[in-house]
């Protein structure tokens, strides 16, 4: 895993850059911001990466999520995600958040993928590099909806998957387009059909929980376009 502190991504692959807005590790004014302190304080914790089955109540209090909106699923198995650096660099990304835009919203939401992606996801977080196509953008989707981002996950992923439960950071959003590359003006995420968010940078999502299941004895509410 690579350890930056900033926003977006350098360089990309695509020629995609963007700048942190974080002073240097050596600037006066880099000692007295919040994000800081959260770093002092996180760095208490361990930065470990790892997958710890959830207990009970965390088992109930997901499955209730997905049962809401993927009543058919059968679930063999709940994890929890560890990973203290993730959880850094998201808490400074949602306070940079706070500071450009002064209102953030923290979003609960769903991305499906093959249970061989899990490891790299809950290591790393979510890659929005490698996404080549989106109906909504070229960034990493997630729904409000689990049986929605099961029908339309890759269907290259195959019938075990799983469920990644995911923190999200949404400020300011505009309806998506295909194929989009980055919003302008400011924007950091794009909507549609009313239950798809696109993600387009770095540390703007928190894997929490990873539910694991395999498709085949339901019938899918909606037709897979391959958009989340």
């Amino acid at each position: 895993m690579d350890y930056h502190l900033g926003s977006c991504s350098s360089t990309s692959s695509k020629g995609r850059t963007s700048t942190s807005r974080f002073p240097s590790a050596g600037s006066a004014s880099s000692r007295t911001r919040p994000e800081i302190s959260v770093v002092k304080n996180l760095s208490m914790e361990p930065l470990v990466e790892r997958l710890v089955e959830a207990n009970s109540k965390e088992t109930k209090r997901v499955r209730k999520m997905i049962f809401k909106t993927f009543p058919m699923v059968q679930i063999r198995k709940v994890d929890r995600i560890e990973n203290g650096f993730l959880k850094a660099m998201y808490l400074l990304k949602k306070d940079e958040y706070l500071s450009r835009y002064e209102t953030v919203e923290e979003k609960e939401l769903f991305h499906v993928t093959g249970v061989n992606n899990v490891k790299s996801i809950t290591n790393n977080n979510f890659d929005w590099r490698r996404v080549s196509r989106g109906l909504f953008g070229k960034g990493t989707s997630f729904s409000d909806d689990a049986e929605y981002a099961n029908c339309h996950a890759n269907h290259n992923i195959g019938s075990c998957r799983a469920i990644i439960i995911t923190k999200v950071l949404v400020s300011k959003q505009i309806g998506g387009r295909k194929n989009l590359k980055i919003p302008q003006n400011n924007y950091d995420t794009t909507t549609g059909n009313g239950k798809v968010y696109v993600k387009f940078c770095d540390n703007e999502t928190l894997p929490t929980y990873v539910a694991y299941y395999k498709i085949g004895g339901f019938t899918a509410k909606y037709k897979n376009t391959h958009a989340v």
